[in-house]
């Protein structure tokens, strides 16, 4: 009884050995609104790593959810810490309509220490705003590896791009105007 308690804790230590270190995945979203058909520039960022030491990043494959109603993506550019151009091998794809799919590797794990501080980009995803609605973005799922290929196990933190907001004020002002063209339609009917 006692060595199979043993076990369990050591397989859930293994397991949430990454949280244990204090690893995120998250999204670093516009400061401010968006406006419709404004471009919105999302980044996705790493932290918890060594500063310029072990442990450092080596691989991810991400699959990063988004509502296509609302955003529609136009292009993704790589941030450089694993080497990229030329020494990493970065790919993406909308492998559906909401779903991005981002994986970059490493060519030359032995130099990522004088890549890496503790916190970085991996890489930013521009999208236009088609609808006046918020979207969330998610991470569907997150593969993670250290330079040696030893997986990293990373809180995923969701977050949100806000939509700017049609003014009461706005609606307000229409109303009133669509008022008073209803009025005069009915005065001039009234004269004629």
């Amino acid at each position: 009884m006692k060595k199979s308690t043993l076990i369990s804790f050591f397989a859930l230590s293994v397991i949430f050995a990454g949280q244990a270190f204090g690893y995120s995945l998250y999204f670093a979203t516009p400061g401010s609104a968006v406006g419709l058909n404004q471009t919105a520039e999302v980044s996705v960022w790493i932290s918890g790593l060594g500063n310029y030491a072990a442990p450092n990043l080596g691989a991810y494959d991400l699959e990063i959810g988004f509502n296509p109603g609302v955003l529609q993506f136009e292009s993704l550019s790589f941030a450089g810490y694993l080497g990229y151009p030329g020494n990493s091998i970065p790919l993406y794809e909308l492998s559906s309509p909401g779903v991005l799919s981002i994986l970059e590797t490493s060519l030359f794990n032995g130099v990522l220490n004088t890549l890496q501080p503790g916190a970085f980009p991996l890489f930013s995803i521009q999208f236009t705003l088609t609808a006046l609605e918020n979207s969330t973005l998610t991470f569907l799922s997150a593969g993670l590896s250290d330079g040696a290929g030893n997986a990293i196990y990373a809180d995923l933190q969701p977050a949100s791009v806000y939509a700017v907001p049609i003014p009461s004020s706005l609606l307000l002002l229409s109303a009133a105007v669509l008022g008073l063209g209803a009025y005069r339609r009915k005065h001039l009917k009234k004269l004629g």
